[in-house]
């Protein structure tokens, strides 16, 4: 998102992607890497069907890499497998928009990046490990080296084998874990197993959903009000 927000690439007035825009393009690109997980010609083609498609307008239409057949996402195809007349193209991204994530798009495929998602994940998980890490080892304060390398290696032990990772530490070490340190792991793990589950629920998924559209809006109603306080890696 910050990419498309930051765009090098100067737009006409009152072109500018708005929060919307970026949301759907960012959706896009998510399920084109989680639904053909696996494989990288599949996903770099839906990546690329995903741009032709927000691009394509009823003057130069571009379908060519959406999926055919009446099932398939792109209502232009739909209408074509079923011999009906080709919808309205309502463009997502207008051709100097199109132009100016161009660039972003060609990065966003790179195989090299691809081999990186083949199991379909996006950084999730390492924002994930990197908040245990910071959690450990706060990176508002100053910390050795020999700090943060530990606080590291317990962060990868929590977040690969939860609590009961450091009982085995503490063995290696010579030192009999006391029980009630056992207990505790096991009832911290287990506490987490059950919280994953839940949000596996439908109605779990709803209200992030719900939760999310929500923290964008508001997000964008600071925005304008106070401008961009934040970017990744600019501050």
């Amino acid at each position: 998102g910050t990419a498309l927000r930051k765009l090098p690439t100067r737009l006409p007035r009152g072109e500018k992607l708005t929060d919307g825009t970026i949301q759907k393009l960012q959706n896009y690109y998510r399920i084109a890497i989680t639904n053909n997980r696996g494989d990288i010609l599949k996903m770099h083609r839906a990546i690329w069907a995903s741009y032709f498609h927000s691009s394509s307008s009823n003057t130069a239409g571009s379908h060519r890499y959406c999926p055919e057949g009446a099932t398939s996402w792109c209502k232009h195809r739909r209408a074509e497998a079923l011999g009906e007349a080709p919808p309205d193209h309502t463009p997502i991204l207008t051709k100097a928009q199109g132009l100016a994530v161009l660039p972003i798009y060609k990065r966003l495929t790179d195989e090299k990046l691809l081999v990186r998602c083949i199991q379909g994940k996006t950084q999730n998980a390492a924002e994930s490990l990197n908040s245990k890490i910071w959690l450990l080892c706060p990176k508002t304060k100053f910390a050795s080296r020999t700090t943060v390398e530990t606080a590291a290696a317990m962060a990868v032990l929590w977040f690969n084998k939860g609590h009961s990772s450091f009982e085995h530490v503490l063995e290696e070490l010579g030192v009999v874990p006391p029980d009630q340190l056992i207990t505790l792991g096991r009832s911290r793990d287990q506490r987490r197993i059950e919280r994953m589950s839940a949000c596996e629920t439908a109605e779990a998924r709803a209200h992030r959903r719900n939760v999310a559209k929500k923290a964008r809006l508001d997000d964008s109603l600071l925005k304008r009000r106070e401008g961009s306080t934040y970017g990744a890696g600019q501050f």
